[in-house]
């Protein structure tokens, strides 16, 4: 099996997070970020999945967002415009 390679920066653009937001988002120090950008993306467990699922969440956005309402985040929104990326996510990995 072939491992996905993340680059959390280029994801964080693509999203438009902040460092701060997806430490925020993950459950994780922003010096867990800061690693993960710079070479320590986790292999595996809850952190790869997270970021496995932002990473798919980012492509659906890039494929949608042409026609799509989005919010201040530029995450996909409901109908009603109020959805956030949080939203998605539990608290915590």
């Amino acid at each position: 099996m072939t491992e996905t390679i993340l680059d959390i920066p280029s994801l964080r653009k693509v999203l438009r997070l902040t460092q701060s937001q997806l430490a925020e988002m993950a459950g994780v120090n922003l010096s867990t970020v800061w690693r993960w950008e710079n070479g320590g993306v986790p292999k595996r467990g809850p952190a790869r999945a997270f970021l496995m699922r932002l990473s798919q969440e980012s492509i659906d956005m890039a494929t949608t967002s042409a026609l799509s309402p989005t919010d201040v985040n530029g995450a996909q929104c409901c109908e009603n415009n109020h959805c956030a990326p949080t939203a998605i996510y539990p608290e915590g990995i």
